[in-house]
């Protein structure tokens, strides 16, 4: 609402705020172990002490009388490589496009996050037909964007595609319902913001970091 208001391209914003997000969240995982949730499946303690697992986190890693998986300090190490990372692109690379790093941290933490969630226990679930669903409108949203704002299709085009997306969305939920299954709505989340990222970064702008540098001069 604020970009758009003062009319700034909201991508500058994240750009700036990339970088510290990332490292909010590398250091926010902690919590999950303080308050001893968010781990992974059940091992052993070989198995923590192979992984070179400081013996701090394999204490609190044992509730209830098993040994969990630190979920929690696997995401915790990959949101602060990829801090690393978008720290050393921002500082070093002065010809970084408008949206680079945006696009970047939404693929880095998103791409660790797929993979992590797997492991933990305690994931949210959402039904095969809801995903569908959710799926359908997203689907349905960006071609409001395409039609409003790029014009890139005509009206015509733009009724035809939003029935066609109607009609597969009710026929696969069809075939779900007879099985239904869940998935792990992380997982899910993980893979449109991977898709998010790797749009950011296509899009093209010919704003550098350097030419914003320059003009502050």
């Amino acid at each position: 609402v604020y970009c758009y208001k003062h009319k700034i391209n909201v991508l500058k914003i994240t750009d700036a705020a990339a970088v510290a997000i990332i490292l909010s969240q590398s250091i926010g995982r902690w919590g999950n172990f303080f308050n001893s949730e968010a781990h992974g499946t059940v091992t052993t303690l070989a198995n923590l002490k192979k992984l070179m697992i400081p013996n701090f986190i394999i204490k609190g890693m044992y509730i209830d009388g098993e040994y969990f998986l630190p979920t929690f300090l696997f995401e915790s190490i990959w949101d602060l490589l990829g801090f690393i990372i978008l720290f050393l692109l921002y500082k070093k690379y002065k010809k970084l496009r408008l949206g680079q790093l945006t696009g970047i941290y939404f693929m880095w933490y998103s791409f660790g996050r797929f993979f992590i969630e797997l492991l933990r226990t305690d994931s949210l679930m959402i039904s095969n037909v809801a995903l569908v669903f959710l799926i359908m409108i997203m689907l349905m949203l960006t071609l409001f964007i395409i039609y409003k704002k790029y014009r890139l299709i005509n009206k015509k085009k733009y009724y035809y595609l939003n029935i066609f997306i109607l009609v597969i969305g009710i026929f696969i939920s069809v075939l779900f319902s007879k099985n239904i299954g869940s998935i792990r709505v992380a997982c899910f989340v993980s893979l449109v913001l991977f898709g998010i990222g790797f749009l950011i970064l296509l899009y093209n702008s010919k704003d550098t970091r350097l030419k914003r540098l320059e003009m502050r001069k």
